[in-house]
């Protein structure tokens, strides 16, 4: 799942940090952030999946955000931090499973 521009530096209910200035953010605030992130838990509930990797995501803090939107505690977030430094972009999981092996980057 795209979660476009999943980026909130603490998630919902905080300013959207991302520069404006560069035409990157298609966040207004927010508020509007926080809209998108309840549209794709809604989507996420629906699909009831074991494992989700998305992409676009900011970090952990934005993945449990939205695993608190889709209200379900089994989830837990997984992700390590990618190298892009233009977006801030990154991909993560949420999972009901934990991994066997400790996540890596290739």
């Amino acid at each position: 799942i795209n979660a476009e521009y999943g980026n909130g530096n603490g998630g919902p209910s905080t300013r959207c940090p991302l520069d404006h200035t560069n035409g990157m953010c298609p966040w207004v605030d927010a508020a509007e952030l926080e809209e998108h992130l309840i549209a794709v838990a809604r989507d996420l509930k629906e699909v009831n999946a074991d494992i989700v990797n998305l992409v676009e995501v900011q970090d952990c803090v934005v993945l449990q955000c939205l695993i608190n939107a889709i209200g379900d505690s089994s989830y837990k977030p997984y992700l390590i931090k990618g190298t892009d430094t233009a977006t801030d972009q990154n991909v993560g999981i949420i999972s009901r499973i934990d991994p066997d092996v400790a996540l890596f980057r290739t």
